[in-house]
């Protein structure tokens, strides 16, 4: 075992307001998170007209008012086991954390926040297994976890531990064949394998 030292970030600072400025103005490391992929689907038609639903219910340019607003409405669909993981497929046929993530990084994704998702071992959960959030770049902030299964903004930060930033080429990885995971689990972020089996859960 090991001890993991962790300090609560300070959210006392944290703007009620901040306007989600024009996608070229983004940091060059940031701006590849507004992408589309196989498991967050930015540029399908279903998951754009959700995010412009929920962006009309926001009523204004506003991030953290069109997150709050997105995870009201992905958090009330129902937990199930569809065939994928991914955004198409939570917003359809409900799913588990993984899902939750897509779709929050893909509705954010439209708008122009740009979103990341984060594997991570939760706090909450013995034993330890990989859990999926969100980190959205907030203009003045920087990246600000997202917590897309229990409809927390911002995430505390000592409620997780990081294992990874998922990658947009393991998000385009996740349905590959060549594994034991459900389609749209990111392809390198889970760490915990069945002691049975030895094979890796789906998280």
């Amino acid at each position: 075992w090991a001890d993991v030292i962790m300090t609560a970030q300070d959210y006392a600072s944290f703007p009620e307001t901040a306007v989600i400025p024009e996608a070229d103005s983004y940091p060059e490391d940031v701006i590849k998170w507004l992408q589309p992929t196989i498991s967050a689907q930015s540029d399908d038609p279903i998951i754009i007209n959700e995010a412009n639903r929920l962006m009309e219910m926001t009523g204004g340019n506003d991030s953290p008012a069109f997150i709050r607003t997105m995870l009201d409405s992905i958090t009330s669909i129902k937990w199930g086991q569809p065939k994928g993981c991914d955004a198409i497929n939570m917003l359809h046929n409900g799913g588990a954390c993984t899902s939750h993530a897509n779709l929050g990084a893909a509705l954010c994704r439209v708008v122009g926040i740009p979103a990341r998702v984060i594997a991570n071992y939760p706090v909450w959960n013995v034993p330890f297994q990989t859990h999926y959030i969100i980190e959205a770049w907030i203009d003045g902030c920087g990246w600000v976890p997202v917590e897309t299964s229990m409809n927390r903004f911002p995430q505390d930060s000592f409620r997780q531990v990081y294992v990874s930033v998922v990658t947009i080429q393991d998000e385009q990885d996740s349905f590959d064949e060549d594994r034991n995971a459900a389609g749209g689990v990111p392809k390198w972020s889970l760490n915990e394998r069945d002691v049975k089996s030895g094979v890796i859960n789906i998280g």
